[in-house]
């Protein structure tokens, strides 16, 4: 018996600091798909795209993606005391630099915009996902980017998109200003072109 109330007490603990943290909001009110039945709060588990994402780039991804371990602007913790300003997109510079603004919203840079209708396309196919409106406020897009993050069907599909985003993403933020403004004009600009670029321009290797 004190064990039990010593797992409930640890997971009321957990579920608080989650709640209360800016930088968690996308695991804010999380339900975990079922293999029956309806979505349901679980505090600790073997999250559903832990064992069906099978490349681990896309799984490490999307836990980066899910706690805000990430290069986005938009994303700070409570204490943090970042500006508005200093909260800008990078590509667009006319909002704030969230994961749901540059996985659903954000139209500056080509190839996003292609990953991301290219996504859709492969998820309709597979799923009959629910079509996904173009123009997204602020709290749609992270209403519908919580949806789909939690897709147990669309696991994989979404690992890899989000990979291949926020790759692109921090590839780019890596690259002299003039450099990256040309890299995102690009009609047909390839991703991994982009990667290789920045590696030989730092003189590194680097995954997302």
């Amino acid at each position: 018996m004190f064990q039990a109330a010593q797992k409930r007490a640890q997971h009321a603990a957990l579920d608080d600091k989650i709640t209360s943290s800016i930088s968690l909001y996308l695991l804010h009110g999380r339900l975990e798909p079922q293999d029956d039945g309806p979505s349901k709060h679980i505090t600790s588990c073997l999250r559903h795209y832990l064992s069906r994402v099978t490349i681990a780039n896309h799984r490490f991804a999307m836990t980066r993606i899910l706690l805000a371990a990430h290069n986005l602007h938009g994303v700070h913790h409570t204490y943090s005391r970042v500006t508005d300003e200093l909260q800008q997109c990078r590509m667009c510079h006319a909002h704030k630099e969230t994961a749901e603004h540059m996985l659903l919203q954000c139209s500056a840079d080509k190839a996003t915009k292609r990953i991301r209708k290219e996504f859709f396309r492969h998820l309709a196919e597979t799923t009959h996902a629910r079509f996904v409106p173009k123009a997204l406020t602020d709290s749609a897009a992270l209403f519908w980017l919580q949806s789909i993050l939690f897709e147990w069907q669309a696991a994989a599909s979404v690992a890899r998109w989000v990979y291949h985003t926020a790759r692109r993403w921090k590839a780019l933020s890596l690259l002299p200003c003039e450099v990256h403004t040309e890299l995102m004009r690009q009609r047909d600009d390839d991703v991994e072109e982009v990667i290789l670029y920045v590696a030989a321009y730092h003189n590194l290797n680097f995954t997302f």
